[in-house]
């Protein structure tokens, strides 16, 4: 009993942490335009699509906040990582360049022409 007891300054704040961040998962809900632009995004990559594990289940009925490879604070695309998405040519398009809030790109292991 002792030693539970010396482990609850340990484990008490570990769940209130964990609830926190729960919280505010289920809170962000993605806003309508950066939808939009993700969507746009998709539309104009040239991917391949047996070989995509994110881009391509990005679609019109899920909340862009809980698709794999983004990232949302207060319903903004804050991050994106489209790592090993077997993307190649090119990144022509200014749907990209429109989210605003974007500070995090990994566009790693795929074959992108600048």
């Amino acid at each position: 009993m002792r030693f539970l007891l010396l482990l609850l300054p340990f484990f008490i704040p570990f769940c209130f942490t964990n609830l926190r961040i729960v919280t505010y998962a289920a809170t962000s809900r993605c806003i309508g335009h950066q939808q939009l632009l993700l969507l746009h995004l998709k539309h104009s990559l040239v991917f391949n699509h047996s070989k995509s594990q994110k881009l391509v289940h990005w679609n019109q009925t899920g909340d862009c906040c809980q698709w794999n490879g983004t990232v949302c604070n207060k319903g903004r695309v804050i991050g994106l990582d489209l790592s090993e998405e077997f993307i190649f040519g090119g990144l022509d398009n200014s749907s990209l360049f429109n989210l605003q809030y974007l500070p995090n790109l990994n566009l790693a292991h795929n074959t992108l022409v600048l």
